[in-house]
């Protein structure tokens, strides 16, 4: 069972990235609509990552990562007359921010394990995204590792990564820029999103595209709340085991191979039914 003890909770939203904007909201949408209460969520931001009004600091944006929180909010999907209110907290003390990090990861790892013995991705912790629009075929939704806010070695900036970022799992710069040529040759139309990109249009391109391709990271958890086909590299560490549909590393000369993209995509499509499918079947809905 998940059961809360009070209608107030605690939560950490993490680094402030999209998947912890949809782990936050999950999390508190689940416990709502379990338990049929209104729920007064309290939000705690560190500013580590961003200052006074929500901005990534130091960081040329169009909008607070608020905005994108709130507009996320905005459009979830819920057929339950529950509600739930956030306020949001900005908090100065390290320390404070680690523990309360580490008590909301072990939250989240307690609804995980009941999810899991009901079919979920013991990993994975989402609610749906309203999606109401058509698919366009052949448009794809495309990231690669620029521009990505992180953590510098152990110093306290946050910057921007503009030259790419490259593993043994990610492609370099080059090759993401070659990846995309690729899928273009394909008759794709190619839609490259990136953080900056304002939070309605990233989320009308993964609503209305066929499906999504990047490194695991960005907007993989808002895509798979939205019902879209999402294909990763950096397969190792995704945290959307069983929704994402996980690619190796394979030379870039594949993605001309339209059989190769034609049948990753049907998997991928079957693999992110999954999500609806075990949602629906949890609530009857």
């Amino acid at each position: 069972m998940i059961f809360v003890n009070s209608n107030k909770i605690e939560v950490s939203l993490g680094e402030a990235s999209y998947f912890e904007a949809i782990r936050v909201l999950s999390y508190s949408y689940y416990l709502a609509r379990y338990n049929e209460i209104d729920l007064f969520v309290d939000v705690f931001w560190s500013s580590i990552y961003v200052d006074e009004n929500f901005y990534f600091k130091d960081c040329d944006e169009l909008e607070s990562f608020l905005d994108k929180f709130n507009y996320l909010h905005s459009m979830i999907e819920l057929k339950s007359k529950v509600s739930v209110k956030f306020n949001h907290i900005i908090i100065d003390s390290r320390k404070e921010y680690v523990k309360r990090k580490r008590q909301f990861n072990d939250d989240c790892s307690s609804i995980n394990k009941i999810l899991k013995v009901k079919g979920a991705d013991k990993r994975s912790l989402l609610w749906p995204l309203k999606n109401h629009l058509d698919r366009v075929p052949k448009k794809v939704v495309f990231w690669k590792t620029t521009f990505v806010h992180t953590m510098m070695g152990t110093s306290n900036d946050v910057i921007w990564v503009t030259d790419g970022r490259e593993t043994d799992e990610l492609y370099s710069y080059t090759e993401w820029n070659e990846i995309k040529e690729n899928l273009k040759l394909l008759g794709y139309d190619v839609v490259e999103v990136e953080y900056r990109t304002p939070i309605r249009e990233l989320y009308y391109h993964l609503a209305t595209s066929e499906f999504a391709f990047g490194y695991n990271g960005l907007c993989q958890s808002v895509g798979v709340s939205l019902g879209t086909p999402t294909m990763l590299t950096n397969w190792k560490r995704s945290s959307n085991l069983n929704y994402d549909h996980l690619l190796p590393k394979v030379p870039v000369d594949m993605f001309k191979d339209k059989r190769y993209i034609d049948q990753n995509v049907q998997i991928a499509k079957q693999k992110v039914s999954v999500f609806r499918d075990f949602y629906e079947n949890f609530f009857g809905e």
